[in-house]
């Protein structure tokens, strides 16, 4: 009963300047540094990592780490193994005495952090979302005990908004390098746009006036109307403005109009079920659907 009592006074005697340490900087590795000094002697750990789940990049993101000397170093971004499932905590907190036990926390550290045989783990968790995890290791077999292991438990909500501080910084960055990445495209596309206005206006330097417009309708979704004499080019035009279009990978139907009899119109544009009459044996695509997320061209309208 003494024993019971005395582990409640030391994990209370610790718990506020833990909090205090935890909440002392919005910085991860400042954060655990900090705490870690803190629990260091009561929990006597050779270190401690923060890690979170990157959804974007499925890999495990390592946010923060400090070793007991002080000294601590990047531990980067590992893939997690696809074949291996990690243990269920239960109850916030895992106690793993010989790592060997836990295949994928040991595949995960194996070359960042390869002499780690045993850890306390705090699964964060706020509102049914998994955050990641704190983790204080040693280099020696079962080294950490219940007393522990609760005083860690009590130190969750604290970690849990340290942690999601950090996954937000990650989705920041995430999200600066797709702005960027964006941005990079929408430059490969003007480049390519202006490409192939060039090598349209080289071949013809008179049609300069014709592609000014085209290059203006082709970022609208209107319908057009080209104008021209046979042999003139009106299918080229089209052609350009079809690729300089948010269309340009859809599908570029050609229609000659005036080489459809009457009757045939109908079915044409708008094709027919199966069984619609007598000869309909399988079912068409009329060209309005055929064209669809592309570009329709009725020639000879």
């Amino acid at each position: 009963m003494k024993y019971r009592e005395s582990l409640n006074i030391v994990n209370k005697d610790l718990q506020l300047p833990a909090i205090l340490a935890i909440n002392s900087s919005i910085n991860a590795e400042e954060s655990l540094s900090r705490v870690f000094e803190v629990l260091q002697d009561f929990l006597d750990a050779d270190g401690a990592f923060v890690n979170i789940f990157d959804v974007q990049k499925h890999s495990i993101v390592f946010v923060a780490h400090c070793r007991r000397n002080g000294f601590s170093s990047p531990l980067g971004s590992v893939e997690p193994p696809r074949s291996l499932r990690p243990l269920k905590i239960t109850d916030k907190v895992l106690n793993c005495s010989d790592i060997s036990e836990d295949r994928f926390t040991q595949k995960v550290l194996s070359e960042c952090l390869p002499d780690v045989k045993s850890y306390l783990m705090l699964s964060m968790d706020k509102e049914d979302r998994h955050l990641g995890v704190v983790c204080f290791y040693s280099r020696r077999y079962d080294q950490f005990n219940e007393a522990q292991r609760n005083l860690l438990k009590s130190l969750h909500d604290s970690f849990s908004l340290m942690t999601s501080n950090a996954l937000n910084s990650v989705l920041l960055a995430n999200n600066r390098d797709l702005i960027h990445e964006n941005d990079g495209l929408k430059d490969c596309v003007r480049e390519s746009r202006m490409a192939l206005v060039n090598r349209f206006t080289a071949r013809t330097p008179s049609l300069k006036e014709i592609t000014a417009k085209v290059e203006k309708v082709s970022s609208t979704e209107v319908p057009m109307l080209v104008l021209g004499e046979t042999g003139c080019g009106k299918e080229v035009v089209v052609n350009l403005i079809q690729q300089l279009s948010k269309r340009e990978s859809g599908p570029f139907v050609k229609l000659n109009c005036g080489a459809i009899p009457e009757t045939l119109i109908d079915d044409e544009f708008f094709g027919h079920e199966k069984g619609a009459f007598t000869d309909a044996k399988i079912q068409k695509k009329g060209v309005f659907e055929r064209a669809c997320g592309g570009t329709l061209f009725l020639d000879e309208i």
